[in-house]
């Protein structure tokens, strides 16, 4: 289908602009929605200045007008329906010199970068699609260009706000120091000042990672120093003291160094805990180990209903056939007083204790010389809790008493 004009003649150019609704001498790009004029008055309308903005800004070269048939007409045929569908391929793009391309794709990074997101995000097909529904003319970087060229980019204007905030800090700069190990056994070093700046007006702490460095091989006190000493250079600071556990390789270094080092506290107050919990463990389980041996020694008969039977009578009893006894109650050097009958005191209903039992579920057998073996459907008396997971108590069938798991035994 063909049709003739004859009032104006038809550019390509109006494909990438509108007229304005507020101001019919100018027109609005559809691409960067910049505002171009057309002239002064209507007389001078023209699309000279939009040819050159498409040409010269996006890239974009169109010829003035249409191939016409004569001089005062224009003939133009209409697109057919595939050719008015949008497609990606016919889609004008922002190039990489655009505003809107350089504010998306450091946002994108900066994303990555707070959020501790994989670089090889932006490949996604998800996320593509996200972008491209929000802005169609964007194109997504690869991550090999925001690896090589965008990356670097942000890490040098970083770096050099990190080093104004050394350089001005207002106090001394200390660092901490860590060094751990991967599942893989790859070993990281990771190096982060704080300092107290000014802000706004009053004093604030700052903490920023200045490394952390993956070693393939084991790294020794040497390598450690060099690490220390090339970071301070490449910072342009000096630490006044590092904050480190107490590692023989970071401790050798930082004295080959000449840096003064404290221990962290929290590793500090970590180890102390974990000892003083194995001592004070060790010692209730021997002291109840004890106490019960002597209450099982007892012998029944020794402790009578009128309390303990004289020591003299326990030794004696105990001192083998034809020796002399250990010891003898001392002669009285006077004759004793007459004693008056008392009545017997009243006795005490003794309020029955019920104590916990338990019967194992499981056979176990001692690893350690404070710990009993117990088979399963055995009794245990005397049941104490001494630790999480372990219990104390004595053995109804063998009388032996010492420790085991409290998952090898049920409450009953």
């Amino acid at each position: 289908m063909k049709r003739t004009s004859n009032s104006r003649k038809y550019s390509e150019v109006w494909n990438y602009f509108k007229i304005s609704r507020n101001d019919s001498s100018k027109c609005i790009c559809s691409i960067c929605s910049k505002h171009i004029s057309r002239g002064k008055c209507v007389s001078n309308y023209s699309t000279t200045s939009m040819l050159k903005h498409v040409r010269f800004i996006h890239k974009i070269d169109l010829q003035q007008f249409s191939p016409s048939t004569n001089k005062h007409s224009i003939t133009y045929t209409s697109p057919t329906a595939e050719e008015a569908i949008e497609t990606p391929e016919k889609r004008c793009h922002f190039d990489t010199s655009h505003t809107a391309t350089h504010k998306i794709t450091k946002l994108i990074c900066e994303m990555i970068a707070i959020d501790f997101l994989p670089i090889s995000m932006v490949e996604n097909e998800g996320f593509r699609r996200l972008l491209n529904e929000l802005q169609p003319s964007y194109v997504v970087p690869s991550d090999k260009y925001i690896t090589r060229t965008i990356l670097p980019d942000i890490y040098s204007s970083v770096k050099q706000k990190v080093q104004h905030s050394l350089k001005n800090a207002a106090g001394p700069v200390s660092a901490t120091l860590n060094i751990w190990s991967s599942p893989e056994n790859n070993t990281y070093l990771c190096i982060t000042a704080h300092m107290i700046v000014w802000s706004r007006g009053s004093l604030e702490h700052a903490s920023y990672i200045l490394a952390c460095k993956e070693f393939n091989t084991s790294i020794t006190h040497n390598r450690i120093c060099q690490e220390v000493a090339w970071h301070e250079k490449d910072w342009n600071t000096k630490f006044y003291f590092i904050v480190s556990d107490d590692s023989p390789q970071i401790v050798n270094a930082l004295k080959l160094g000449e840096i003064d080092n404290i221990k962290c506290m929290e590793h500090a107050l970590k180890d102390f805990t974990q000892v003083a919990d194995t001592v004070s463990s060790r010692t209730a389980s021997q002291a109840s180990k004890l106490a019960s041996n002597i209450s099982y020694q007892t012998a029944p008969h020794e402790v009578g209903r009128d309390g303990p039977a004289p020591v003299e009578n326990i030794v004696n009893r105990r001192a083998p056939p034809g020796s002399a006894p250990a010891y003898s109650a001392p002669q009285p050097q006077q004759p004793p007083a007459p004693v008056v009958a008392q009545p017997p005191p009243p006795v005490q209903a003794k309020s029955p204790t019920t104590t916990p039992k338990y019967v194992a579920v499981y056979d176990y057998v001692a690893a350690d010389d404070d710990e009993v073996s117990i088979q399963e459907g055995d009794n245990m008396v005397d049941v104490t809790v001494i630790d999480e997971g372990w219990m104390e108590g004595r053995v109804a069938r063998t009388g032996a008493y010492g420790m085991f798991p409290s998952n090898y035994v049920q409450k009953v």
